[in-house]
């Protein structure tokens, strides 16, 4: 039987991320996550749809309430465009705005999911009590994106790159890939053979 692991744990233990997640698993999902498209116009273009689905698809676990999987509809392509979002305006902040979006996006997951929390009525209306919520891949993931991931970010300089949030795995890395790296070499060498030589030929 898995032992609990509590919320505020800063360490990975033996089954993973907070227990619940490898860190490979949580990586993965940050990358395709953030670089999903957000830049549309029409919400049914074909294109959109499919990466949507795609990464519903292949990430469920992400999606889980505590009783059901959310099947893909408009409401989990919203909750997945606004964490892309969040992750998009986060990649180059700062630690305190970090804070501040991974706490919004756990706190948006918690309220369109089916993670049990305590209400309480009072004269005030419904007020939630207690502490954190049960843990769900989802936080685990962002978790690991706070504190270990975080200082990783990196946007690839090429502008027709197609996947252009990711994580560098060494220092003074620039690019996300070598065939990126390459292209913007090409490129560079053409501007400057256009600039320099291209005039006179």
């Amino acid at each position: 039987m898995r032992s609990a692991v509590a919320p505020n744990s800063r360490r990975k233990t033996r089954d993973g991320i907070l227990g619940v997640i490898s860190a490979k698993r949580a990586e993965d999902f940050i990358v395709e996550l953030v670089n999903l498209p957000t830049d549309f116009r029409d919400e049914e273009d074909e294109r959109v749809l499919l990466s949507y689905r795609r990464i519903a698809s292949h990430y469920p676990e992400f999606l889980r309430g505590d009783e059901e999987i959310l099947k893909f509809s408009q409401k989990v392509h919203r909750l997945l465009y606004h964490w892309s979002c969040e992750l998009k305006f986060v990649w180059g902040k700062n630690e305190r705005d970090l804070d501040w979006v991974a706490f919004r996006m756990r706190d948006r997951y918690m309220r369109e999911s089916n993670v049990l929390v305590h209400h309480e009525s009072t004269l005030f209306g419904d007020i939630v009590i207690g502490g954190a919520p049960p843990i769900t891949p989802f936080e685990a993931a962002i978790f690991y994106f706070q504190t270990q991931l975080a200082p990783r970010r990196q946007l690839c300089p090429h502008p027709m790159c197609p996947a252009r949030y990711f994580f560098r795995t060494k220092k003074g890395q620039k690019f996300c890939s070598t065939k990126c790296a390459d292209l913007a070499r090409r490129e560079a060498k053409r501007r400057w053979w256009n600039e320099n030589l291209g005039k006179g030929a």
